[in-house]
């Protein structure tokens, strides 16, 4: 058997094996075999058939098959020959067959790109300011606070005022015509929530229960919903039911109905820590990020379409979840196949140009996942998952994850790495 590898570009290679026909003949036996078990023909049982009346009824039949059993058995030992390792399944294109004579085909395939990471040290980084201030830290306990707050029936002579949540019914218009949003039942407003337009606020605020009032008021200029900015608003507003908000004090008590801690302090030093340690996350993110994109500009190289398609793919499923988690189907988000693909496709192929870089920095520095470190991982996944080390640990196994999470690893431990050896200047926010 002879092969030839050739060259089509940094990523395909073209495979030619050429079959001696001793080959051939062995491999037309074989079909003919094959096909006389199952061929069916008027005076002769199912497997019968003689020789002769399959070489005339059923051989093209046999041919195909025999050109099948050749590409199988050949093309395995053809790359072993040429030293060769594809990626991607083969577009086989086979040349006419003869019993006759040797019987040829090429095979075009992708591959790994060869690539040699370079100038990986000393980036040029940027990170953006980011300060957990006490300010923060009063913002977030705030939130806790309102979070906590009750509702008590409100008193028959309440009015609707800042501490007091209304739930009305509406229906209005804009400049004399009704708009989607325009109608609303049992619409909760808190006073100062910034649940409703300031403007149409204003105008409800005094109401009591069982009220019903026509507010008029105009919307802003700059108004976000282009329709309406500007246009003079009408609605129809009834009170249904008021409701006085019992706002916890933050004090000690309010500490302790948290469930973890004993004093207010606890709290707030809690928040603050888990502030810092979000935002420690959210820098390491953005460099990571800025350093990914950078070392890909440095490294521009043709990546196999077979790895895009896989990226792609993955992509495509991770925007259909998140559709779904929203209760929405792919079907009604507006999107098209054929879209998604043109806007990702470009982002696919710079996240696998990444990968590579990753990879190559990571051979070049010798750099390795433990089992340790996977180990870590795992237990971090488990904690989170809420699941048992060992339940994780089968998931991965049962999938076959386990090398995919240990290279997500060494990525992530590659741009350490590279941060690591980067030069980082902070972005300061505007006020």
């Amino acid at each position: 058997m002879q092969t030839k590898l050739e060259t089509v570009s940094s990523v395909k290679k073209k495979l030619t094996v050429d079959v001696p026909v001793d080959r051939v003949l062995a491999a037309l036996e074989k079909a003919y075999a094959s096909v006389q078990k199952k061929a069916k023909l008027k005076g002769f049982r199912e497997g019968k058939v003689p020789r002769n009346l399959l070489e005339l009824h059923f051989k093209g039949e046999a041919e195909y098959e025999a050109i099948d059993i050749l590409v199988d058995s050949t093309y395995r030992e053809a790359l072993e020959k040429e030293a060769v390792n594809p990626i991607s399944r083969p577009e086989v294109t086979v040349g006419p067959f003869s019993k006759d004579a040797p019987f040829s085909y090429t095979a075009q395939f992708e591959v790994h790109p060869i690539i040699e990471a370079k100038d990986y040290t000393g980036l040029h980084l940027e990170k953006t300011e980011r300060n957990v201030t006490d300010e923060l830290v009063d913002k977030r306990l705030a939130a806790m606070q309102r979070s906590m707050t009750q509702l008590d029936p409100a008193k028959e002579d309440t009015k609707l005022e800042t501490g007091v949540v209304a739930f009305v019914d509406f229906n209005g218009t804009a400049d004399g015509k009704p708009f989607e949003g325009s109608k609303a039942d049992n619409f909760m407003v808190d006073v100062g929530g910034g649940s409703l337009l300031a403007e149409f606020e204003k105008e409800i605020v005094g109401m009591k229960a069982g009220e019903s009032r026509t507010v008029e008021f105009n919307y802003p200029k700059d108004y976000f919903n282009k329709d309406l900015s500007g246009k003079k608003g009408v609605f129809n507003v009834k009170v249904k039911e008021l409701k006085v908000k019992r706002v916890p004090e933050l004090n000690d008590d309010f500490a302790k109905d948290l469930g973890e801690y004993k004093t207010l302090k606890e709290v707030k030093e809690d928040i603050k820590k888990r502030m810092i340690s979000a935002v420690e996350h959210e820098e390491k993110m953005e460099l990571a990020n800025h350093a990914l994109e950078e070392l890909v500009k440095k490294h521009q190289f043709e990546v196999p379409e077979s790895i895009v398609a896989v990226e792609l793919k993955g992509m495509f499923e991770q925007f259909v979840r998140q559709l779904t988690s929203q209760g929405r189907k792919f079907e009604d988000s507006g999107v098209k196949v054929e879209q998604f693909i043109e806007q990702y496709k470009p982002v696919a192929e710079n996240r696998v140009r990444g990968y590579y870089v990753l990879d190559a920095i990571a051979l070049a520095e010798k750099m390795e996942v433990t089992e340790a470190e996977t180990d870590d991982r795992i237990k971090v996944m488990a904690e989170q998952y809420k699941q048992p080390v060992e339940k994780i640990k089968e998931h991965y196994a049962e999938h076959g994850e386990l090398d995919s999470l240990k290279m997500q690893l060494l990525h992530e431990k590659t741009l350490d790495f590279v941060v690591s050896k980067a030069k980082i200047k902070t972005k300061k926010v505007k006020k």
